[in-house]
């Protein structure tokens, strides 16, 4: 099989891949070898962006959820939203509000329940703050929403300066001469869900570290917690 040959295989990519392929054979084409050929050559194309420096399937889905809350703000409360989506900036949180924060977390991870947490810092609340988890899980689709499209939205249809926008999306790693290749990696939206992140809600704390470490040789950490330990607060 000729993408076996490509040593980046993503399986949300894999499975994106077969979607489509499914499509086209449900079409039933008279000239499906050949939509079948081109299918396979863009997406070998498409599971090269790592060797191209483009942002990974992970980052993209990453992106997504962050398009896809900073959206529904700015059309349920205007474009002045645009300004609290500070992840971009370096902050601790995706967005940040006066007396809320919110870190936007997203998965296409169709068995296992989880959250990816990095550092010690992105559970932790700016003083006089509450912070939430949204939790938002994702299905590759062929006929579903892009990045590339996201961003026309905002831009086009919710008068998001085009400027602003690139500009963020440049400290992500993000550039409009890519886009195109992000055009056929689509998604479509299976859940959303609001965690707060309480006394109860399970964090990895430097406290906790210096108990294993008091020599605080560790100072950077990454981990996940399973549906299991988080699904009570929910």
């Amino acid at each position: 099989f000729e993408l076996g040959n490509i040593s980046n295989v993503d399986h949300v990519f894999f499975g994106a891949f077969l979607d489509e392929l499914l499509v086209q054979i449900d079409q039933n084409s008279s000239s499906l070898e050949s939509e079948i050929r081109t299918l396979l050559d863009r997406w070998k194309n498409l599971l090269a962006l790592d060797l191209e420096r483009k942002l990974s399937v992970q980052e993209l889905i990453g992106l997504f959820g962050e398009l896809i809350l900073l959206k529904h703000l700015i059309s349920s409360q205007g474009t002045k939203m645009f300004e609290k989506w500070v992840g971009p900036l370096g902050n601790r949180h995706d967005f940040e509000f006066e007396k809320n924060s919110i870190e936007v977390k997203t998965s296409a991870s169709r068995n296992v329940d989880e959250i990816h947490i990095n550092g010690f810092d992105q559970l932790n609340p700016y003083q006089g703050k509450r912070l939430s988890i949204v939790r938002i899980k994702v299905e590759t689709e062929p006929n579903g929403l892009s990045v590339p499209y996201l961003i026309r939205t905002l831009v086009g249809e919710l008068k998001i300066q085009s400027f602003q926008m690139y500009e963020k999306l440049s400290k992500l790693g993000y550039h409009v001469e890519h886009e195109q290749s992000y055009e056929n990696i689509r998604f479509q939206v299976t859940n959303i869900g609001i965690i707060p992140v309480n006394e109860q809600f399970p964090k990895i704390s430097k406290s906790v570290i210096s108990q294993v470490d008091p020599n605080n040789r560790i100072n950077e950490i990454s981990y996940r917690l399973l549906g299991s330990s988080y699904r009570d607060w929910e």
